[in-house]
């Protein structure tokens, strides 16, 4: 078997109705007090982290239900 995993990725609906599906994040803590994440996978470029949005969201979903 070849690929990688993923731990603690979440599939995540705003009020709003957006949905997507979004990778672990470390919480820091900016210097006036407010929580903040800094993304540990990313993708390269905007059109790229669309395409696997178009493709997994659906998936994720669907394993949820």
């Amino acid at each position: 078997m070849s690929g990688f995993v993923i731990s603690n990725a979440k599939s995540i609906r705003k009020k709003s109705g957006k949905r997507w599906v979004s990778f672990p994040s470390k919480e820091w803590v900016k210097s006036d007090g407010t929580k903040s994440y800094s993304p540990l996978i990313e993708f390269a470029d905007r059109s790229i982290a669309d395409k696997f949005q178009s493709a997994v969201l659906p998936l994720a979903e669907g394993a949820l239900l």
